[in-house]
């Protein structure tokens, strides 16, 4: 394979759920077409070759009240709360866990 190998993230700052995923949509396709006009290929899949490195694909999640706060912190919380983590993240967490094969199954397909 001729070239230089490389691996990045790409970071896209929070927004409203239609302008996130536009604002993806257009990075990942800028990024493409910037590639293409100098010869090269950008790829956005987690790991796109067997023997290579990888970075599944992630999602950072945040939730935050109306006045600013993070909901997910809590700098009170008992001490049976690791790192600050608030009751409302704890629950967040929990439903995550439940749906975690369900979501496997449909966004991570080659996941045995």
């Amino acid at each position: 394979m001729s070239g230089s190998l490389s691996f990045e993230e790409l970071n896209i700052r929070f927004a409203d759920d239609l302008d996130c995923a536009d604002y993806h949509s257009i990075a990942q396709r800028a990024t493409k077409e910037i590639a293409w006009q100098q010869g090269r290929a950008a790829t956005f899949l987690a790991k796109w070759e067997h023997n290579r490195v990888g970075s599944s694909s992630h999602v950072h999640q945040s939730l935050w009240a109306d006045k600013g706060d993070s909901v997910f912190f809590d700098a009170d919380a008992d001490a049976n709360a690791e790192h600050g983590l608030s009751e409302v993240m704890q629950h967040h967490v929990a439903g995550l866990i439940s749906i975690l094969i369900w979501t496997l199954q449909r966004c991570g397909s080659t996941v045995p």
